[in-house]
């Protein structure tokens, strides 16, 4: 899909002016009953045996431990909401039930309309909506618009370089969050800025940076998984990566230098001909010159080198350098044109005699080669 530039450029101004809000959909699975908190702690990687109220954001996972969605869950005196990207509430709902036998737990599944609204004027201006808002991210409050209740939840900041305060409102009546928010004078933006916003402060999201192919431990987010809580489904696998060495891939931030524009992600990242992962989320405002973007890359691509964008037939797009995240700031420009297929070629060069100098290591004990199911 085209951006328009010019209007994405002042969507991002109003963030700081008016503040922004747009909408994304969301589905709601509720689970009501005596045996609700410990049926579900058996099923994610968050904690949720937590004092009301209380949040806790996570991941359901497969038995082989691959994450099967992302969840956010909201942890009330009398039920347990669970937040998950549209779509995906009909899956869990499915899987849930699959596991559910002699416990006392009900489930309803719910359509809700998510309403961001992101930048500090607009925390200003939900003040006089009667809503306090948490301090910190991933709290979440019940307040009152027109005799309905609702739920605001305090995301993460995004941005890059300083902290942009997003909240997301919930509600199963969207024309009523819509129409008063329309009033306070903030900007209704579309998903771009929100993207752009997002991939500069380098949070992942289910469905666009990773899913079924990736364990948890590579998507960036450490505090999205309890070691300690006990069992629940793909927790063996799950444990066994995170005290015997970790994951070979992970979550990297990427600049991308390109004359032309990219196709739309995935994009094949490739280094001395090898691929070593994927370009999953690129911004759709460059910056400084160059594109921001996140992927999640092998271990052995080192911080500073050069890939090669290739989409899936081969064709090359232009090159991107591997950065860790958060993105560093102030980002220095970079020349105007890319960089020439005699420098990419001369970087991974030197890249792939630092890979074939650490593979001359005697393969003792400690550096005996891994198995095939081991090399992520």
């Amino acid at each position: 899909m085209e951006i328009d530039e010019e209007l994405l450029g002042r969507q991002l101004a109003a963030v700081d002016d008016t503040g922004i809000y747009l909408t994304r959909p969301l589905d709601i699975l509720v689970l009501t009953g005596a045996d609700r908190v410990r049926f579900l702690n058996g099923q994610v990687t968050c904690d949720i045996k937590q004092p009301a109220p209380a949040l806790a954001h996570g991941y359901f996972t497969t038995g082989k431990g691959r994450v099967e969605s992302a969840v956010t869950v909201q942890i009330d005196h009398e039920e347990l909401r669970l937040l998950l990207p549209a779509g995906q509430g009909r899956p869990m709902l499915d899987r849930l039930r699959k596991y559910l036998i002699a416990d006392r737990v009900e489930l309803a599944l719910r359509g809700a309309v998510g309403f961001y609204v992101i930048g500090e004027p607009g925390m200003e201006l939900l003040d006089p909506l009667g809503i306090a808002l948490p301090k910190e991210p991933w709290r979440w409050v019940l307040y009152e618009l027109q005799y309905q209740m609702q739920t605001l939840t305090r995301l993460p900041n995004l941005g890059i370089g300083r902290d942009v305060p997003c909240v997301m409102l919930v509600a199963e009546n969207a024309q009523l969050n819509a129409d008063t928010l329309a009033q306070t004078g903030m900007l209704d933006a579309g998903e771009a800025a929100y993207h752009q916003l997002r991939i500069e402060a380098g949070v992942a999201e289910f469905g666009s940076d990773y899913g079924a192919e990736n364990f948890p431990q590579e998507v960036g987010d450490p505090d999205a998984v309890s070691y300690t809580k006990g069992c629940y489904l793909g927790q063996e696998v799950v444990a066994r990566i995170h005290y015997r060495g970790g994951v070979q891939r992970r979550l990297r931030g990427l600049r991308i230098m390109a004359e032309r524009p990219l196709p739309p992600a995935p994009l094949l990242l490739k280094l001395g001909g090898q691929e070593v992962g994927k370009l999953t989320s690129i911004a759709p405002l460059r910056r400084g010159g160059h594109i921001l973007g996140l992927g999640i890359v092998h271990q052995k691509a080192e911080t500073g080198v050069t890939l090669e964008v290739l989409d899936e037939e081969g064709q090359v797009h232009g090159s991107a350098e591997l950065v860790e995240l958060p993105f560093p700031e102030p980002m220095p420009d970079l020349p105007d044109d890319a960089p020439s297929q005699e420098q990419i070629r001369a970087s991974r060069e030197l890249s792939c005699r630092a890979v074939r100098r650490r593979s001359r290591r005697p393969a003792g004990r400690r550096n005996r080669p891994r198995c095939r199911r081991n090399c992520r």
